[in-house]
């Protein structure tokens, strides 16, 4: 089998576990992801199977859209939601405007920092590992 998939990854798994289920279920060892997800995040995983995995490396520097859920005042020592909170401040009343004007800033293109508690590899090693 080739070609393109689009899976949903859910909470908890990793992207390898979605991309060992895909091999298992369509019996094949070909099977590579163009982008990994941290373990807590869901979303699109895009797969290629069979001879499409020869294209992951142009769909890797695909652009790419994330939609987030935030908790104001708060600060983990993973910088997501599965760490220990680490400090917390008091949040003001704000408007909706308020908050729209401060997305400003986190639209068009960014240089995105991984945080040391992700899924980018240091040393063949995952960080959140």
């Amino acid at each position: 089998m080739h070609g393109v998939l689009l899976v949903h990854k859910p909470p908890k798994l990793t992207s390898h576990d979605v991309v060992a289920m895909v091999r298992k279920r369509f019996h094949t060892r070909k099977v590579g992801h163009a982008g990994t997800l941290d373990p807590f995040a869901t979303g699109l995983l895009l797969l290629c199977l069979g001879d499409a995995t020869k294209i992951v490396r142009y769909l890797s520097d695909c652009e790419k859209e994330y939609r987030a859920v935030m908790k104001l005042g708060e600060e983990t020592d993973t910088q997501d939601p599965t760490g220990q909170v680490v400090r917390q401040i008091p949040v003001p009343m704000l408007t909706d405007a308020d908050i729209l004007r401060a997305f400003d800033r986190f639209r068009g293109e960014i240089e995105q920092i991984p945080p040391m508690y992700s899924a980018r590899r240091v040393q063949g090693k995952r960080l959140y590992e």
